[in-house]
């Protein structure tokens, strides 16, 4: 793999990671992406053209907080970003996401026709989940 692929595919699931932190924490990742990228364009750009970028980072930074503060632009906290993280998650985290999801599906399908009772839609639960159990077992997920 060349070095630049490696750095693309580096620089590709951080951003990733990013995506599903909070915002404050999103934001000073991107200021310390731009710092590092500040450093590596000093060290291959003219000293001019690093302290565009440097200008344009900066200045992109207060705008981005400025508009995010007031009219509250990318409302990142909606957005459904679950699937983006699927390769960094471990086990349990797996788990409880097809967990979630199974519950979704089950809580949609059922119970938004009134088609059964609670106990039954209890009871439902409890063989979705035992049978989900038992195909994690035999791939061999712990559980936790």
């Amino acid at each position: 793999m060349s070095k630049l692929k490696a750095m693309r595919d580096w620089i590709s699931r951080w951003i990733m990671r990013i995506q599903q932190a909070s915002s404050v924490l999103q934001l000073g990742w991107w200021m310390v992406i731009g710092i590092s990228t500040t450093i590596l364009a000093w060290e291959f750009l003219e000293a001019y053209q690093t302290v565009v970028l440097l200008i344009s980072l900066i200045t992109g930074t207060i705008v981005f907080a400025y508009m995010y503060d007031r009219y509250r632009v990318l409302l990142l906290k909606q957005k459904e970003t679950s699937w983006r993280a699927s390769n960094f998650l471990g086990p349990s985290q797996k788990m409880n996401m097809l967990y979630q999801r199974l519950l979704f599906k089950l809580s949609t399908r059922y119970l938004k026709a009134e088609e059964m009772t609670f106990e039954e839609y209890e009871q439902l639960v409890d063989t979705k989940t035992k049978e989900l159990m038992t195909q994690w077992e035999a791939r061999g997920i712990p559980k936790e």
